[in-house]
Parts: structure tokens; sequence; C-alpha cells
């Protein structure tokens, strides 16, 4: 199975001391075949001193330690996303898409009128921002975090009720 690269740019190493020797730096500019490089140069340094080559060295070594971070921390892996066309960036509304969103705003009204009205308040609180924590809802009702997350447990155990199929 061929490894497919982040960058174009790698490090050599050496396989004894896996200290680093050279760079390398793949092309991958044919379409068609988008994981077979078209071009491969490698760089080797008359010394393992020169500044360039520790200052790329490490570059390298940052970039590809910000990359594994970002990988382990996002939940979907954009690589694995399949390019739907042109019509897929078409942001232009439908009828169809305004009525489905005017359809989920109702059912969504009609559960929050289920809830008590502090529940409420905290559900459309999240509902609104998704991006907000149980701290910050916490902060901003001036509660515990423990209160909030009780809350949302209850509110859960609505919702699989509610929305149950």
């Amino acid at each position: 199975m061929k490894k497919a690269v982040n960058s174009g740019v790698e490090i050599i190493r050496d396989t004894n001391t896996k200290q680093p020797i050279g760079i390398k730096w793949v092309y991958y500019d044919n379409p068609r075949k988008p994981y077979e490089p078209t071009k491969v140069e490698k760089v080797f340094p008359a010394s393992l001193d020169e500044p360039w080559f520790v200052e790329m060295v490490k570059d390298i070594t940052h970039e590809q330690s910000e990359d594994r971070k970002y990988r382990r921390h996002v939940a979907t892996s954009l690589d694995d996303v399949d390019y739907e066309g042109e019509w897929f960036a078409d942001d232009a509304p439908t009828p169809n898409s305004f009525m489905n969103i005017v359809e989920e705003e109702e059912r969504v009204q009609t559960f929050a009128d289920t809830l008590s009205e502090v529940n409420r308040k905290r559900f459309m609180l999240m509902y609104e921002d998704p991006s907000l924590s149980f701290q910050d809802i916490a902060d901003i009702e001036h509660t515990s975090k423990v209160a909030i997350f009780k809350s949302f447990k209850l509110i859960r155990e609505k919702y699989l009720k509610f929305f149950a199929i």
C-alpha cells in the first residue's frame, strides 16, 4: 500500500542511527495518478551542521508534528472527502432546502416547548451556538458545570424519546 505524503518534502535518515542526512523533494503532478511521484530530487549537505540544513530539518519536523496534532484532534479527515462537482458548491437556496430548514426549526421548537424553562434556555443556547461548552453555559448562567451537565443529561433523554423513530 502506498503512503500519501502530506507535503512534498521528506527528511532522509540514516538507517542505523536515524539521524537526518538529507532532504528529499517529491512532486506529485499527474492528476490521473495522484499517489505516484512524477519527480524526486534528493539533496545531501556537505556537512550535517550547515545552517540551512539544520533549519530545514527543524521546519520539516515541526510541520509534520503539527499535521499529526491536527489529524489527532479533527473528527473527520479531509483527505477522505470526495469532490462532488461544481453543483455541490452551489449555495443558491432551493425551495426544498428552505422547507427542510423551516420544518427542522419547527421540530426543534416543538421539542424545546416540552422542556422546563431552565432546560429550554440552556438547550437554546447550545442550539444557537454549538461551539459553547458546558463551562461556557455555566459561566453565562452563573452556575456550576455539574448542574449544566445534569441538565443536558435530562435534555438528551427527552430528546431521544421525542425523536424516537
